[in-house]
Formats: C-alpha cells, sequence, structure tokens
C-alpha cells in the first residue's frame, strides 16, 4: 500500500491559494490582493522583506477536528477549519468598509466560482463565520476573518 508523504492538508491549502490568486481586477473582480500563507500580522510585519500590498488575504489552518479515533484507523477524515485573513489599507482609502465588503465579496466568489472548469483540489467548502476587526487610531488596516471549514481523507499506512 502506498501512503504519499505530503498531507492531503497542504494539498487544500494549495488548491485555497490558487483559487484566491485568481482574484485579479482582469479577472473581473475589485482587486489584485496580496496572498500569503500565515498569520496576517506576521505577513504585514515582514512586508519589509517580502513586498505585500494591500489588500492583503493571509491564510492559515485554525482546527482540524478528526472523525473518530478507533484503534489501528489507517484512514481518518479530518474537517479542517481555515481561517481567511482579509485585510485592506485605511489610510489609503476614503472607503476602507466598502473596501472590506467588495473584497469579501471577491474572496467568497472566487471559493465557489471556477472560472477554468477544472476540478477543485477542495470538494465542499462551507462559509462559516466572518468577523470585522475595527481599526484603532494609528492602525494601517481593518480586516475580516472568513472562516471556511472542507474535510481532507489521510490514509495513515
Amino acid at each position: 500500500m502506498s501512503v504519499t508523504k505530503i498531507s492531503k492538508t497542504v494539498v487544500a491549502l494549495d488548491a485555497i491559494k490558487e483559487m484566491l490568486e485568481d482574484i485579479l481586477i482582469v479577472n473581473g473582480y475589485n482587486f489584485d490582493p496580496s496572498v500569503r500563507r500565515g498569520w496576517l500580522q506576521h505577513v504585514y510585519q515582514g512586508r519589509h522583506q517580502q513586498q505585500v500590498k494591500f489588500p492583503v488575504i493571509a491564510y492559515r489552518p485554525e482546527l482540524s477536528k478528526p472523525n473518530g479515533s478507533a484503534t489501528y484507523n489507517h484512514v481518518v477524515t479530518d474537517s479542517i477549519t481555515l481561517i481567511l485573513d482579509c485585510a485592506v489599507s485605511v489610510k489609503d482609502s476614503a472607503t476602507p468598509v466598502d473596501d472590506l465588503l467588495n473584497l469579501m465579496k471577491d474572496v467568497r466568489r472566487a471559493l465557489v466560482f471556477d472560472p477554468h472548469g477544472k476540478k477543485l483540489g477542495v470538494s465542499e467548502i462551507t462559509f462559516l463565520d466572518c468577523p470585522f476587526d475595527i481599526p484603532e487610531a494609528g492602525d494601517d488596516y481593518a480586516f475580516f476573518s472568513q472562516k471556511i471549514s472542507f474535510e481532507v481523507t489521510e490514509q495513515y499506512a
């Protein structure tokens, strides 16, 4: 029996990144965001090392919830919750609230619409809660955290 070395979660994250990278003005979206895997605050703090422009979409796993825990499980289905922290500049825009709402539409559209007509790397995505973060005085950006979930099946033996 052949077991792949790469986690199916990593494969799914790569597929989601590919979907998010389709968010481009030339593709009919509102923005050309930077898409990075990781935590928004780290992506922003590292902007001097790696060029980042607003809007920014930082995505990362939040929760792994395996289905079952029977002994000798060689195959486990895992429900993964992913957070998409999506930020817009509050200093360079007169309409940051509108920008946030339009970015939210872009992100959701990219995750439900495949313009290339190919099989997606994630079969079903469920949209979960999406809180907004209000910037404090002096902050450079405002953001929302769109949670999504999907399932992967890992083979361990």
